[in-house]
């Protein structure tokens, strides 16, 4: 038999070799890695992942417009009716964002994302209303009985708002009609309250009006209270209040992209404000009168496929009177 011999093969390589091996090796590796970093910019979100928020957003033929650009919200006629929110303030507390108070004059405030009501001021169909005392509006004061919605903007708001609008705007809107007779009336039952609104639209022109009141003597303590020298018990005590408002617009419309309104509104209050059970810290107020008085024009005229003027125009007469210290002891 023949012998097999194994044999190993020695393999030598010269330092020169080892070198461009290495160099080679490190080129390729660099190559790779801006690959991948070009691959991974292009790689696609996951989609489940995502968060799309969609909403859709209410007809402006309805509630007035609202910008694009703007973070709004809307108390429409119907959510008033079916919430039974008879002023502007229990409205307002609908809306997220928007906080209701009673001040130390018994009076509702809103605050809007922390603004009070002289950074987010009020508006009826986009006129400001101010208050000659310290410019807090009572929203108690206005009735919801002739308004089509409320809008409220919140953060940045519209420059055709004017000044003061650094945490938003609250934008009273009023009703027009869109038939030939429209007609509504409410009566309350546990205050006295009424209301009533009739409108017609004759297609080149339009009239609404409206008149709502309520009125109140106060409102029943427990029987579990025990008299002060400030309340007595019983009915409480300076909590009366009466309210009484009256709107008229007339309008024209001689195409289907021009108008022409003229309003008149006219809102008489008396109201008095409750004292402190506590006799150290009593406030006595009673306002004979909060009444206020406008006759403002808004018009709008389309000058080509994409311009318009847009008017308002108002003359106006606002009157608050408040007495203090009207009586020291209640009995």
């Amino acid at each position: 038999m023949g012998k097999h011999q194994n044999k190993k093969r020695v393999v030598t390589t010269s330092p020169q070799l080892k070198i461009r091996v290495v160099n080679a090796a490190i080129i390729a590796t660099f190559i790779t890695s801006t690959a991948w970093a070009e691959d991974k910019s292009d790689t696609s979100a996951f989609e489940l992942g995502t968060v799309l928020v969609v909403a859709k957003r209410l007809p402006t033929t309805e509630i007035g417009d609202v910008g694009g650009d703007q973070i709004a919200s809307v108390v429409t006629s119907k959510d008033l009716l079916q919430f039974n929110r008879n002023n502007v303030g229990d409205a307002l507390n609908l809306l997220s964002g928007v906080t209701l108070s009673t001040n130390s004059r018994n009076e509702k405030t809103v605050a809007v994302r922390g603004f009070d009501s002289r950074q987010v001021p009020l508006f009826i169909d986009g006129i400001p209303v101010y208050v000659p005392y310290d410019g807090y509006v009572d929203f108690n004061r206005f009735s919801t009985a002739d308004l089509a919605a409320i809008q409220v903007a919140k953060g940045f708001s519209s420059l055709a708002y004017g000044p003061n609008t650094l945490g938003g705007a609250i934008n009273l809107i009023s009703r027009k009609p869109k038939k030939a007779f429209e007609a509504d009336a409410m009566v309350g039952v546990a205050t006295e309250q009424t209301s009533a609104n009739v409108g017609t639209n004759q297609g080149m022109w339009y009239l609404q009006t409206g008149v709502s009141y309520i009125q109140s003597d106060g409102f029943p303590m427990s029987s579990d209270f025990i008299a002060t020298s400030t309340e007595n018990g019983g009915a409480r005590n300076n909590a009366y209040r009466k309210d009484s408002k009256f709107s008229l617009k007339f309008g024209l419309t001689p195409n289907a992209r021009d108008e022409y309104a003229i309003s008149y509104y006219k809102q008489n209050g008396e109201k008095g404000q409750p004292p402190s059970t506590v006799p150290a810290s009593a406030r006595y107020w009673k306002w004979p009168y909060w009444d206020k008085e406008s006759l403002y024009f808004i018009s709008n005229t389309t000058l080509g496929d994409y311009e318009s003027v847009k008017v308002r125009l108002r003359v106006g007469r606002d009157s608050l009177k408040f007495r203090r210290n009207a009586f020291n002891s209640l009995i």
